[in-house]
C-alpha cells in the first residue's frame, strides 16, 4: 500500500524522491483548495449569489497581481536565507482572510477580502522560485514541479466541482466551506515552513538596490525583450480571463448556472492543466524557455478563439484548450525565468519578473471590463486577445535570443 501511494503521489519514476517533496506537495495541495475559492467560485458568489458588479470581478482578478506588484519590495526588505518561511508567512494572512470571507454577506466585503487573500498568496511568489532552485535539481526540476502542480490542480478541480454543485442548490453554503478550508490552510502553512532548504548556509543570492533592477533590464537584452513580449501576452491573457468570467456569469450574456459556471471556469481548465502539465514538464526539461513559451502561448491563444463559438459548448471547448496551454504556461511562469538568471541572481530576476506581472495584472482586468462595457462585443474582444497572444509569440520567436544552458 505504501509503495502504491508513493508511485501515485511521488515524482516521476525516473526521478529520485527529494527529501522535502512530500511537505511541499501537502501544502501545495491545500493551495489547490484556495485556487477555486479565490477564483472561479469567488466570482460566482459575487455575481450570482451576492449580485455584485462587473468591477468587483475585475477587483478579484487583480488581487493576485497586486501581490506580485509589491513582491519586489517584499523580497527586498523582508526576505531572508530561508525561502520556505519567506514564502509561507504572508500566506498565513491570506488564510485568515479566507476564514473572514466565510462570514461575509455583502459583495463588496467578500470581494475585498478575496482581493487581500490573493495579494497575500502572491506577494512572496519569488521565494517559491528560489526555494525550488535550492531543493530540486535542474535536470529534473520541471518534472518534479510539474507533478506537484498536477496534484494541486486535481484538488482544485474537486473543490470547484463540489462547491459549484452545492451553490446550485444552497447558495449560502459557501460560509462553512470558506471557514473550514481557511483553518486547514492555516495549519498546513506552519508545516511547510519546516522544509529544509539548506537554510543554515548564508544566502548567496545578492539582492541589489532598486536602481540595479533597472540596470539588469538595461544590460540583459535577452531578459528585457522576453519580459517585454511577456508583458503583451499577460495584458491580453488577463484581460481576456476577466471578460470571460463576466461573459459566462452575467445575465446579459451566457448567464450560466452556478454549477455550469463552476464546470467551465473551475473544473475544466485545471482538469486540462492536470492532464497536460506532466507532459509539459517533460518538454520543459528538453527545450529552451523561448521555444517552450511560444508553444504554450499559441495553445492559449487558440482557446480564446473558440470562446464565443457555439455558446456553452464553445466556452467548454475553448476553456479546455486554454487550460492545456495554461498548464505549460504555469511552469514557464514559475521557473522558466531562472534560465535567464546568472548564478546568485535568481531572486533579483524573479522579483523583476513578478513585479512586471503585477503591473500588467492590476491594470488588465479593469481594462478588459471597460472595453467590454464601452467598446466591443465579447466575440470581438476574445478575437483581439487571441491576436495579441499570437503576436507576442511571434515577437518572442523573432527577437529574443536563447538563454544559456539551464543550471
Amino acid at each position: 500500500m505504501k509503495q502504491t501511494l508513493k508511485k501515485i503521489m511521488g515524482p516521476p519514476a525516473a526521478v529520485a524522491i527529494p527529501s522535502n517533496y512530500y511537505k511541499d506537495l501537502s501544502y501545495v495541495m491545500l493551495l489547490g483548495c484556495s485556487q477555486p475559492i479565490l477564483g472561479a467560485i469567488a466570482i460566482i458568489i459575487v455575481k450570482q449569489v451576492l449580485d455584485g458588479s462587473n468591477q468587483l470581478v475585475a477587483l478579484i482578478q487583480a488581487g493576485s497581481m497586486a501581490g506580485l506588484l509589491v513582491s519586489l519590495f517584499y523580497t527586498k526588505f523582508f526576505s531572508s536565507s530561508k525561502p520556505q518561511k519567506d514564502y509561507a508567512i504572508p500566506q498565513i494572512f491570506g488564510w485568515l482572510a479566507i476564514i473572514l470571507s466565510g462570514f461575509s454577506n455583502t459583495a463588496m466585503t467578500f470581494a475585498a477580502l478575496t482581493f487581500f487573500a490573493l495579494a497575500m498568496f502572491h506577494i512572496s511568489s519569488p521565494s517559491q522560485g528560489v526555494l525550488y532552485q535550492r531543493i530540486y535539481g535542474a535536470v529534473s526540476r520541471g518534472r518534479i514541479v510539474g507533478r506537484i502542480k498536477q496534484w494541486q490542480l486535481l484538488v482544485a478541480v474537486s473543490v470547484s466541482f463540489a462547491l459549484g454543485h452545492v451553490l446550485e442548490t444552497s447558495p449560502n453554503s459557501y460560509h462553512p466551506a470558506y471557514v473550514g478550508i481557511g483553518i486547514l490552510g492555516l495549519a498546513s502553512a506552519f508545516i511547510f515552513m519546516s522544509i529544509n532548504s539548506q537554510s543554515d548556509l548564508p544566502s548567496s543570492d545578492h539582492r541589489p538596490p532598486f536602481k540595479s533592477y533597472i540596470k539588469i533590464l538595461y544590460q540583459d537584452r535577452r531578459f528585457s525583450l522576453f519580459m517585454l513580449f511577456q508583458f503583451l501576452l499577460g495584458i491580453a491573457n488577463i484581460s481576456g480571463i476577466a471578460v470571460f468570467q463576466v461573459f459566462i456569469n452575467d445575465k446579459e450574456y451566457l448567464a450560466l448556472s452556478p454549477e455550469q459556471a463552476a464546470l467551465v471556469t473551475g473544473v475544466l481548465p485545471p482538469l486540462a492543466m492536470f492532464f497536460s502539465i506532466r507532459a509539459w514538464g517533460w518538454v520543459f526539461d528538453r527545450v529552451n524557455i523561448i521555444h517552450f513559451r511560444i508553444m504554450t502561448s499559441v495553445v492559449m491563444g487558440v482557446g480564446f478563439l473558440l470562446y464565443p463559438i457555439f455558446g456553452f459548448w464553445g466556452a467548454m471547448l475553448g476553456t479546455l484548450v486554454w487550460g492545456i496551454g495554461r498548464g505549460g504556461g504555469q511552469l514557464a511562469w514559475s521557473i522558466g525565468v531562472l534560465d535567464f538568471a546568472p548564478d546568485g541572481q535568481s531572486s533579483s530576476y524573479l522579483s523583476i519578473h513578478t513585479f512586471l506581472t503585477g503591473v500588467r495584472g492590476v491594470v488588465a482586468p479593469f481594462l478588459g471590463i471597460w472595453i467590454l462595457e464601452t467598446q466591443l462585443e465579447p466575440a470581438q474582444l476574445f478575437w483581439l486577445v487571441s491576436g495579441l497572444i499570437f503576436l507576442s509569440a511571434i515577437l518572442t520567436w523573432k527577437f529574443v535570443p536563447q538563454p544559456e544552458q539551464r543550471t
